[in-house]
């Protein structure tokens, strides 16, 4: 949890700055915002990395963890396996729906696109909802 505070809070503070640019920070528009949400996912991710090799707190993982297992990635696969074109044709769908609106809508339609997405994303697909 505090990995994506730390990466929300980066991307939160990075948007304004490479969208719309500051001082000696050239405005990057839509490319500023993807730049941002990168960077800012990095930060995260590093977060936990540090504080899941450096040892002191409850998990600690070590050279040991990173075993391969053939025969459980072998079952995990076969169990897998239709999750994964399910999944892959979902993203296909909306890969296709997000370029037609790029295609049509040009930024602010691509925008506000994304935005609609994020907001049903999180109001209806909730566990529970």
């Amino acid at each position: 949890m505090k990995s994506l505070w730390v990466a929300n809070i980066c991307n939160v503070i990075l948007c304004p700055l490479l969208i719309n640019g500051l001082g000696p920070i050239p405005a990057l528009g839509l490319t500023g915002a993807a730049v941002a949400t990168a960077t800012g996912r990095s930060i995260g991710v590093l977060y936990q990395c540090y504080h899941l090799f450096r040892g002191r707190g409850l998990m600690r993982l070590t050279a040991r963890h990173f075993k391969i297992d053939t025969a459980i990635i072998r079952s995990l696969v076969k169990i897998a396996t239709p999750g994964i074109f399910q999944f892959v044709i979902a993203s296909c769908s909306w890969i296709v729906l997000a370029r037609l609106v790029a295609v049509t809508g040009g930024e602010d339609g691509s925008a506000g696109y994304q935005t609609a997405l994020r907001l049903m994303m999180f109001l209806c697909c909730r566990p529970g909802v």
